[in-house]
């Protein structure tokens, strides 16, 4: 259920996304990338709590996880806690580097070290501040229905006498 919460996330389709993510949550509350997708999907509401509370819990299970650290931070940011919000940044910073990561983060990373050499913090993240995939893909809410088939009666075999449908009798 993590996985496909996951892949609904990657689709844009968030609504989808976060109503598995809680299913995923109730029967295993340390999944740490589901804890993650919903520190984003909330940062990008404009929810601290709710962000502070996932970030934190997935850093607690994972320490060495960059993104909880990175969400942590974003969080601290809109909660209005400049100092812990610069420590996290700072401790995803390092995790990030010494493990080479390359993800979906990038970008923001980019923003945060600017922000914290400039001696300040970056702006709260927005939706708009997405990957420049998720920018080319519009959101959506559900997936697409699916167009409806019409059903075709099954092909008749034979005729039987007396059959008013068969013209051979």
């Amino acid at each position: 259920m993590a996985s496909l919460a996951l892949t609904y996330h990657a689709s844009r389709l968030d609504s989808e996304a976060v109503r598995l993510a809680h299913k995923a949550l109730a029967i295993d509350p340390d999944l740490v990338s589901v804890r993650i997708l919903l520190a984003e999907r909330a940062l990008e509401n404009n929810d601290g709590p709710t962000a502070l509370d996932h970030a934190n819990r997935a850093a607690a299970v994972e320490p060495s996880n960059a993104s909880a650290h990175m969400c942590r931070g974003d969080a601290l940011v809109l909660a209005g806690k400049d100092g812990e919000a610069k420590v996290a940044y700072q401790k995803a910073i390092a995790l990030m580097v010494a493990s080479g990561m390359k993800n979906s983060h990038s970008e923001r990373l980019e923003v945060v070290r600017k922000a914290l050499a400039d001696g300040k913090l970056p702006a709260p993240r927005v939706p708009a501040q997405r990957t420049a995939h998720e920018k080319a893909v519009p959101p959506r809410s559900t997936p697409a229905p699916r167009p409806a088939q019409p059903r075709k009666p099954p092909p008749r075999t034979a005729c039987s006498p007396g059959d008013p449908l068969c013209s051979t009798f």
